[in-house]
């Protein structure tokens, strides 16, 4: 009996003690910031506001019921969903671009990781979302692919014009922003989201506070318009914080910016309004069926890009956090897969930190595509291709043609051939830069028991990946003679 009773005094003890630790962590400025009173005053004066909260304009469930029926909302039932490749297990390609030496006659984008991205308009530095020190207020969650830690808030340069869509701490970092803080001479956000920045330090007269549809306009012709957006706010308090996108129009260019989000209807208002959109940042990634009306599934990113109709879409929100039940590259191949059967050619898709430029039509490679090595695919040497226990229909899906969409329908033409070079189990692919030309889903099919391939790189075909031609003519010498395999 007495070891029973010390036992539960000191159970006590551990638990009061970890509430007073909990507490205290809570008081951090990282977790919440309250309004002023009059600060508070124009928000309880919002249309948008009301019953102590924010609501979006369409009603939206938090959680949708799965196939048994059933909502659970714990973080446990998303743990229990991995599927193993929620992470890359190689490196995800990305370039080293010196932010600061960019010029700034240049309308350029670079996008940085997750949800962040850098732009210069007209002379004018623009950085929306950063989230470059830490994506959660605890080490355990949200814990990033190693290598996305390479660019830190020092590598930023100064910026004009800070913008921060919502308080979810995948978007606003605490850390991040008292590291740059004093680069920055404007804060663009949300009401309420204001509070934050207030209490991290930054003067009150460069943050500006804007409601749905307010519309705030700068020097040199600079209009920021802020816009609905479909999701939710949470940081330690749920939905008191406003979520918005925002339509950003300088001299020369129109820019939607948006984050995560569920399909609406204001999208087709917004190219109503903005019929020629430059560019559209939009979301496409971290969604699961049970949160279907939080983040866009696939099929909703392509009726968003149709709606939009931008010139250009670059697509965020993935590659850097594991943050849903799905492979780390599944948003880019479904996204792919599905633009492919649209045919539409608006989506970009640079390397992390690859310079955009704004103003010229850049072709991109599918750089994602060659990962996850570990898993499926070895890559040796001069790319060389080890064949061994893989998923073929992957295989296809990751290398499948990547003509120009005037070419599409002549993948299919293609043929095989033997290369005489090499012994029988070797086949030759002709690849240029901009990817494989070749119908690999019908080798695999019909060579289901191969172990290798060969991948050799075209000169002619680097030059002008669209010349079928270059195909057979760019073939070695010894190799003119070849068996028609299919």
């Amino acid at each position: 009996m007495k070891f029973l009773k010390w036992f539960w005094i000191i159970l006590l003890w551990i638990i009061v003690l970890l509430w007073v630790i909990v507490a205290a962590y809570l008081q951090h400025p990282m977790f919440w910031a309250d309004p002023s009173w009059d600060r508070l005053a124009r928000i309880q004066q919002s249309p948008n506001y009301h019953d102590g909260q924010f609501w979006n304009l369409t009603e939206t469930p938090m959680m949708t019921p799965d196939e048994n029926g059933e909502n659970d909302t714990s973080i446990f039932s998303r743990l229990k969903w991995d599927t193993g490749r929620r992470y890359s297990s190689q490196e995800i390609p990305s370039v080293k671009t010196d932010l600061k030496s960019l010029p700034k006659n240049q309308n350029t984008l670079v996008r940085l990781w997750h949800s962040a991205y850098f732009m210069i308009l007209d002379w004018k530095t623009y950085l929306v979302d950063p989230t470059l020190v830490s994506g959660s207020p605890v080490w355990f969650v949200n814990k990033p692919f190693p290598w996305t830690s390479v660019y830190q808030p020092e590598d930023i340069p100064e910026i004009d014009y800070l913008i921060i869509t919502h308080d979810h701490y995948d978007h606003l970092d605490y850390f991040t922003m008292k590291e740059i803080r004093d680069k920055v001479w404007k804060v663009i956000t949300s009401l309420w989201v204001w509070a934050h920045f207030e209490r991290w330090g930054f003067d009150e007269d460069d943050i500006i506070e804007m409601d749905r549809y307010d519309v705030s306009d700068f020097d040199d012709n600079i209009k920021i318009t802020c816009l609905p957006a479909r999701h939710y706010s949470w940081r330690l308090k749920q939905n008191k914080t406003l979520r918005s996108s925002f339509m950003l129009e300088t001299p020369s260019k129109t820019i939607y910016i948006w984050w995560d989000s569920w399909y609406d209807k204001f999208f087709k208002e917004i190219w109503e309004k903005w019929p020629n959109i430059d560019l559209a940042v939009i979301e496409n990634g971290q969604y699961d069926m049970q949160r279907k009306y939080i983040h866009m599934l696939p099929d909703d990113v392509v009726q968003t890009i149709k709606d939009l109709n931008a010139g250009k879409v670059l697509t965020v929100h993935n590659s850097k956090y594991a943050m849903a039940n799905h492979d780390w590259d599944e948003p880019l191949n479904a996204l792919d897969e599905r633009l492919d059967k649209e045919w539409i050619n608006s989506w970009i898709t640079p390397m992390i930190w690859e310079v955009v430029n704004l103003d010229k039509n850049q072709k991109f490679s599918h750089r994602w595509i060659d990962l996850d090595v570990e898993d499926w695919l070895e890559y040796k040497g001069n790319k060389y291709l080890h064949h061994s226990s893989i998923n073929k229909d992957r295989i296809w899906k990751q290398l499948k043609c990547l003509l120009p969409k005037s070419r599409k329908s002549e993948c299919d033409e293609l043929e095989f051939y033997q290369w005489k070079g090499h012994s029988d189990d070797k086949w030759l692919i002709q690849c240029g830069d901009d990817g494989c030309i070749t119908y690999l889903k019908w080798w695999i099919e019909e060579y289901p028991t191969q172990e290798e391939l060969w991948i050799e790189g075209s000169p002619c075909l680097s030059q002008n990946p669209s010349d079928l031609d270059c195909l057979i003519k760019d073939l070695p010498a010894n190799t003119q003679e070849m068996n028609n395999s299919k």
